[in-house]
C-alpha cells in the first residue's frame, strides 16, 4: 500500500468518523428536544394543578368571610330592629295624631 493509498484510507476514515458524529450529535439534540418538551409539559401540568389548588382555596375562604361578613350583619340588622322596637309605640301614636289632624 502506497503512501497516497494510505492518505485515502485515513480520509476515508475520518469521515466515517465525522460523520458517525453528525449523527450522534444529531440523536442527542432529538433526545435533548424531547426530554425539554417533556419537562416543560410536566412543568405546566404541575402549574395549572398549583393554580387550580389556590383558587379552589381563594374560592373557599371568600365563602367563608362571606358567610361571616352576612351573619354579622344580619346579626347587626337584628340587634338595629331589637333596639328601634322602643319607638315603635311612640311612632305609631305620632302617626295617628297625624291621620286624625288631616281627618
Amino acid at each position: 500500500m502506497s503512501i497516497l493509498d494510505s492518505i485515502k484510507e485515513a480520509e476515508n476514515q475520518a469521515a466515517d468518523i465525522q460523520l458517525q458524529a453528525k449523527t450522534q450529535v444529531r440523536e442527542l439534540l432529538k433526545t435533548t428536544e424531547q426530554e425539554k418538551n417533556e419537562n416543560a409539559n410536566s412543568m405546566l401540568e404541575k402549574a395549572r394543578m398549583q393554580a387550580k389548588t389556590l383558587a379552589d382555596e381563594t374560592r373557599k375562604q371568600a365563602d367563608q368571610k362571606m358567610s361571616q361578613t352576612l351573619a354579622q350583619e344580619k346579626s347587626e340588622a337584628l340587634k338595629n330592629a331589637e333596639d328601634k322596637k322602643e319607638f315603635l309605640p311612640e311612632a305609631v301614636k305620632f302617626i295617628l295624631e297625624r291621620v286624625e289632624m288631616q281627618c
